[in-house]
């Protein structure tokens, strides 16, 4: 009974930030988060909180949609020494036709640690191999999965040499 009311908790979480979002853009609706497979977490994989960028403060990664037609997006508001700034770091058009579709991609944080990547974002020559014979990347922060459930999955992680976001492909 209680994971029925989840993704309403879950609006009424993210609608008290509602007034600070990027302009034009807005939390999801119940409907746009009623996929069975977001009930197995509180934030149905649509918010993610962590120290993203290492400054010791937390930073908070939404999934949102545009209210003007179907974009959906994944923004961070990220701290900075002057308060804090929405990046915006991937987003899927799906056009005016699909304005109310739920949202396609899921977060959720991962830890620090070493992970097995297959490329960089841009990257040509991918490797999705055996995980042994994969590149790794050691984070030393928290990073934001990012994902379609039962399909292709990404990282994006802080570079503090290069101050942004960078992607890495998981899978394909």
């Amino acid at each position: 009974m209680a994971a029925r009311w989840l993704p309403y908790a879950l609006l009424a979480a993210m609608a008290t930030a509602a007034d600070a979002s990027p302009p034009g853009w807005r939390a999801p609706s119940a409907a746009e988060l009623a996929d069975p497979e977001r009930k197995a977490s509180t934030t149905a994989y649509a918010r993610a909180v962590a120290d993203y960028n290492g400054d010791g403060r937390d930073d908070t990664a939404v999934l949102l949609k545009r209210r003007h037609d179907g974009a959906q997006a994944l923004w961070v508001h990220l701290s900075a020494a002057d308060g804090a700034i929405w990046l915006k770091l991937a987003e899927i058009d799906l056009g005016d036709e699909h304005r109310d579709a739920p949202l396609i991609m899921a977060i959720d944080t991962a830890k620090p640690g070493v992970v097995a990547y297959g490329c960089f974002d841009g990257d040509d020559d991918c490797n999705f191999g055996f995980e042994a014979q994969r590149p790794k990347l050691r984070l030393k922060d928290p990073a934001i999965n990012y994902y379609k459930f039962g399909s292709a999955a990404s990282l994006f992680f802080w570079s503090r040499s290069r101050q942004k976001f960078l992607r890495v492909w998981l899978s394909d």
